[in-house]
Protein backbone atom coordinates (compact mmCIF):
# COMPACT_ATOMS: atom_id res chain seq x y z
CA UNK A 1 0.00 0.00 0.00
CA UNK A 2 1.38 3.33 -1.09
CA UNK A 3 1.08 6.33 1.17
CA UNK A 4 0.38 9.65 -0.48
CA UNK A 5 0.48 12.36 2.13
CA UNK A 6 1.02 15.17 -0.36
CA UNK A 7 4.26 16.15 1.30
CA UNK A 8 6.88 17.55 -1.05
CA UNK A 9 9.29 15.02 -2.34
CA UNK A 10 12.73 15.06 -0.84
CA UNK A 11 14.21 15.69 -4.26
CA UNK A 12 12.24 18.97 -4.67
CA UNK A 13 13.49 20.26 -1.34
CA UNK A 14 17.10 19.44 -2.06
CA UNK A 15 19.28 22.48 -1.51
CA UNK A 16 16.84 24.34 0.82
CA UNK A 17 17.83 24.50 4.43
CA UNK A 18 15.48 24.54 7.38
CA UNK A 19 16.47 28.15 8.13
CA UNK A 20 15.67 29.25 4.58
CA UNK A 21 12.28 27.57 4.78
CA UNK A 22 11.48 29.23 8.11
CA UNK A 23 12.51 32.63 6.73
CA UNK A 24 10.32 32.20 3.64
CA UNK A 25 7.34 31.16 5.78
CA UNK A 26 7.89 34.06 8.19
CA UNK A 27 8.13 36.51 5.28
CA UNK A 28 4.92 35.18 3.71
CA UNK A 29 3.05 35.36 7.04
CA UNK A 30 4.31 38.88 7.74
CA UNK A 31 3.24 40.00 4.27
CA UNK A 32 -0.23 38.48 4.72
CA UNK A 33 -0.61 40.09 8.15
CA UNK A 34 0.49 43.49 6.78
CA UNK A 35 -2.04 43.23 3.93
CA UNK A 36 -4.81 42.24 6.36
CA UNK A 37 -3.90 45.12 8.68
CA UNK A 38 -3.89 47.61 5.79
CA UNK A 39 -7.32 46.39 4.66
CA UNK A 40 -8.64 46.61 8.24
CA UNK A 41 -7.21 50.13 8.60
CA UNK A 42 -8.90 51.19 5.35
CA UNK A 43 -12.24 49.75 6.51
CA UNK A 44 -11.82 51.49 9.86
CA UNK A 45 -11.05 54.83 8.18
CA UNK A 46 -14.10 54.44 5.94
CA UNK A 47 -16.30 53.64 8.95
CA UNK A 48 -14.93 56.62 10.89
CA UNK A 49 -15.65 58.91 7.93
CA UNK A 50 -19.21 57.50 7.73
CA UNK A 51 -19.78 58.09 11.45
CA UNK A 52 -18.38 61.65 11.20
CA UNK A 53 -20.66 62.37 8.24
CA UNK A 54 -23.66 61.03 10.18
CA UNK A 55 -22.72 63.16 13.20
CA UNK A 56 -22.56 66.18 10.89
CA UNK A 57 -26.03 65.37 9.56
CA UNK A 58 -27.37 65.05 13.09
CA UNK A 59 -25.93 68.45 14.04
CA UNK A 60 -27.39 70.17 10.98
CA UNK A 61 -30.77 68.44 10.99
CA UNK A 62 -31.54 69.08 14.65
CA UNK A 63 -32.99 66.92 17.40
CA UNK A 64 -35.69 65.38 15.20
CA UNK A 65 -33.02 63.48 13.25
CA UNK A 66 -31.34 61.89 16.27
CA UNK A 67 -33.30 58.64 16.03
CA UNK A 68 -32.71 58.32 12.28
CA UNK A 69 -28.96 58.93 12.71
CA UNK A 70 -28.69 56.48 15.62
CA UNK A 71 -30.40 53.79 13.54
CA UNK A 72 -28.10 54.55 10.60
CA UNK A 73 -25.01 54.17 12.80
CA UNK A 74 -26.26 50.85 14.13
CA UNK A 75 -27.34 49.46 10.74
CA UNK A 76 -24.36 50.66 8.69
CA UNK A 77 -26.49 52.95 6.51
CA UNK A 78 -24.55 55.43 4.39
CA UNK A 79 -24.63 59.16 5.09
CA UNK A 80 -26.33 59.76 1.72
CA UNK A 81 -29.15 57.33 2.47
CA UNK A 82 -29.50 58.78 5.97
CA UNK A 83 -29.73 62.33 4.61
CA UNK A 84 -32.51 61.19 2.30
CA UNK A 85 -34.30 59.55 5.22
CA UNK A 86 -34.04 62.79 7.22
CA UNK A 87 -35.41 64.79 4.30
CA UNK A 88 -38.27 62.35 3.82
CA UNK A 89 -39.09 62.50 7.53
CA UNK A 90 -39.04 66.30 7.37
CA UNK A 91 -41.34 66.29 4.35
CA UNK A 92 -43.63 63.95 6.24
CA UNK A 93 -43.63 66.30 9.23
CA UNK A 94 -44.37 69.29 6.98
CA UNK A 95 -47.27 67.39 5.44
CA UNK A 96 -48.62 66.66 8.92
CA UNK A 97 -48.40 70.36 9.80
CA UNK A 98 -50.26 71.34 6.63
CA UNK A 99 -52.94 68.76 7.35
CA UNK A 100 -53.31 70.12 10.88
CA UNK A 101 -53.57 73.67 9.57
CA UNK A 102 -56.25 72.60 7.10
CA UNK A 103 -58.10 71.01 10.02
CA UNK A 104 -57.85 74.28 11.93
CA UNK A 105 -59.44 76.12 9.01
CA UNK A 106 -62.36 73.69 9.07
CA UNK A 107 -62.97 74.27 12.77
CA UNK A 108 -63.04 78.03 12.25
CA UNK A 109 -66.25 78.04 10.19
CA UNK A 110 -68.68 80.74 11.23
CA UNK A 111 -65.94 82.88 12.73
CA UNK A 112 -66.14 86.55 11.84
CA UNK A 113 -63.13 88.87 11.98
CA UNK A 114 -63.32 91.63 14.53
CA UNK A 115 -64.52 94.95 13.16
CA UNK A 116 -61.92 97.64 12.66
CA UNK A 117 -62.68 100.53 14.99
CA UNK A 118 -63.71 103.69 13.17
CA UNK A 119 -61.35 106.62 13.24
CA UNK A 120 -62.55 109.59 15.31
CA UNK A 121 -64.82 111.78 13.19
CA UNK A 122 -65.22 109.07 10.54
CA UNK A 123 -68.50 108.95 8.69
CA UNK A 124 -70.36 105.73 7.98
CA UNK A 125 -70.05 104.97 4.26
CA UNK A 126 -73.81 104.72 3.77
CA UNK A 127 -76.45 107.10 2.45
CA UNK A 128 -77.51 107.92 6.00
CA UNK A 129 -73.92 108.60 7.07
CA UNK A 130 -73.32 110.92 4.12
CA UNK A 131 -76.57 112.79 4.79
CA UNK A 132 -75.53 113.25 8.42
CA UNK A 133 -72.13 114.51 7.27
CA UNK A 134 -73.81 117.06 4.92
CA UNK A 135 -76.06 118.25 7.76
CA UNK A 136 -73.06 118.98 10.02
CA UNK A 137 -70.77 120.64 7.45
CA UNK A 138 -71.41 124.21 6.18
CA UNK A 139 -68.91 123.86 3.30
CA UNK A 140 -70.79 120.80 1.98
CA UNK A 141 -74.08 122.70 2.23
CA UNK A 142 -72.54 125.44 0.08
CA UNK A 143 -71.44 122.91 -2.59
CA UNK A 144 -74.53 120.64 -2.62
CA UNK A 145 -78.12 121.91 -2.56
CA UNK A 146 -79.40 119.07 -0.37
CA UNK A 147 -78.30 115.95 1.55
CA UNK A 148 -79.65 113.60 -1.15
CA UNK A 149 -77.44 115.13 -3.85
CA UNK A 150 -74.37 114.84 -1.62
CA UNK A 151 -75.25 111.20 -0.80
CA UNK A 152 -75.66 110.47 -4.54
CA UNK A 153 -72.27 112.11 -5.24
CA UNK A 154 -70.54 110.04 -2.49
CA UNK A 155 -72.20 106.84 -3.72
CA UNK A 156 -70.93 107.49 -7.27
CA UNK A 157 -67.48 108.26 -5.89
CA UNK A 158 -67.37 105.00 -3.87
CA UNK A 159 -68.42 103.02 -6.96
CA UNK A 160 -65.76 104.69 -9.13
CA UNK A 161 -68.24 106.52 -11.37
CA UNK A 162 -67.26 110.01 -10.12
CA UNK A 163 -63.76 111.48 -10.00
CA UNK A 164 -62.63 114.82 -8.69
CA UNK A 165 -60.43 116.78 -11.08
CA UNK A 166 -58.12 119.34 -9.53
CA UNK A 167 -55.59 121.73 -10.99
CA UNK A 168 -54.92 122.11 -14.73
CA UNK A 169 -57.00 119.06 -15.63
CA UNK A 170 -60.12 120.69 -14.18
CA UNK A 171 -60.03 123.65 -16.59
Amino acid sequence: MDENNSAPAAEANAGITQAQLQTAVATAVASAVAEANAAADARLATERARIEALDGLAAKAGPGAATIVADAKKNGTSADATALAIIMAGAHLQGAVLTALAGDDKTATGAVPAATPAAPGAVAQTAEGWKAEWAQNAALKADFPNAESYAAFKKGESEGRVRLMRGAAAQ
